[in-house]
């Protein structure tokens, strides 16, 4: 890329973002097609032949896609069916946005440092999350198998007014963690029944598994279900003395998911969008690319660019 000599992985760090912005509309749509965000070509949905990519002045992106062949005249943006299409922010602002968005950054130093609105910025994160929604969807897969134990539990997500009182409304959650990896399940749930757990249970965990629980009377019907049932009654024990049942790993991810979501308002209004995001983090925080490469390239699945689209109005 022009003026821009630096290795892929270090064009994903947090720095770089803020040098893209600086360098302007071309570097940034270069930087995307490359990075295969937008498309590197477009057919004429007028004659089905290549489009051109032509500079624009009066448009913030600098160019878009244009077609003078056979006496018509064809126009598309450089976002149509992308993962900008729906911004009216310039490229490299969602681009620097999303990056901190990734590395944790909080909403005030997000608005603060891409120099966005309150509102946006709000927006924008939740558009982030929905990208996790996506991905847990399209590529969910069950916990648990011969021999694996998986933690199941439900927790109430809510504040207490003033810090003090009665639980103001909140969401229960049920969800589950198998033992030894990072696979987990996370649901809101309307009611904690017999019939609502076991319908997310079987949705979520392969029939043989090793199932543990606390001793709440919804679960009693497990062992019945296929499922092998051992529980841990927390009112006398952590751990059962006879079984070795424990709830330890599904109750710590609790924690960590409650304090991922700590500063954040009107959680219950989005809370599919915070579970996933934590899921999704969580899944890949580990591994040899990095956490920034690996959301642009779930970006990538969810809105795959598409050379053949209708032309604009």
């Amino acid at each position: 890329m022009a003026g821009m000599n630096v290795t892929y992985e270090e064009s994903l760090k947090l720095m770089f973002f803020f040098d893209l912005k600086r360098l302007g509309a071309k570097a940034c749509v270069e930087w995307c097609m490359k990075m295969g965000l937008i498309a590197d070509g477009r057919k004429c949905a007028e004659c089905g032949q290549g489009m051109n990519l032509t500079e624009r002045k009066d448009l913030g992106d600098g160019v878009n896609w244009v077609c003078r062949r056979q006496g018509h005249y064809c126009k598309v943006s450089i976002r149509a069916n992308s993962w900008f299409a729906n911004s009216r922010m310039d490229l490299s602002t969602v681009l620097l946005a999303t990056a901190m968005w990734v590395k944790g950054c909080t909403h005030s130093f997000i608005m603060e440092e891409a120099d966005i609105a309150r509102q946006t910025t709000t927006d924008w994160m939740s558009f982030c999350r929905e990208v996790c929604v996506c991905m847990l969807v399209n590529e969910s897969v069950k916990l648990g198998g011969q021999g694996k134990i998986v933690e199941i539990d439900e927790s109430k997500f809510g504040k207490r007014k003033y810090n003090k009182g009665k639980m103001v409304e909140g969401a229960w959650v049920f969800g589950g963690v198998e033992r030894y990896s990072n696979k987990c399940f996370m649901t809101v749930v309307q009611d904690r029944t017999s019939e609502t757990l076991l319908s997310v249970l079987k949705e979520w965990v392969i029939p043989g598994s090793t199932v543990m629980s606390d001793c709440w009377k919804s679960y009693d019907c497990l062992s019945e279900e296929g499922f092998v049932h051992l529980t841990v009654n927390h009112s006398l024990t952590f751990k059962d003395p006879d079984t070795g049942a424990h709830t330890n790993s599904i109750e710590g991810t609790w924690a960590a998911c409650k304090r991922s979501l700590k500063g954040t308002r009107r959680v219950k209004d989005g809370m599919d969008g915070y579970l996933a995001e934590y899921i999704w983090r969580r899944c890949h925080r580990s591994g040899v690319k990095s956490t920034t490469r690996q959301f642009f390239e779930s970006i990538i699945k969810v809105y795959p660019p598409n050379k053949e689209i209708e032309k604009d109005e």
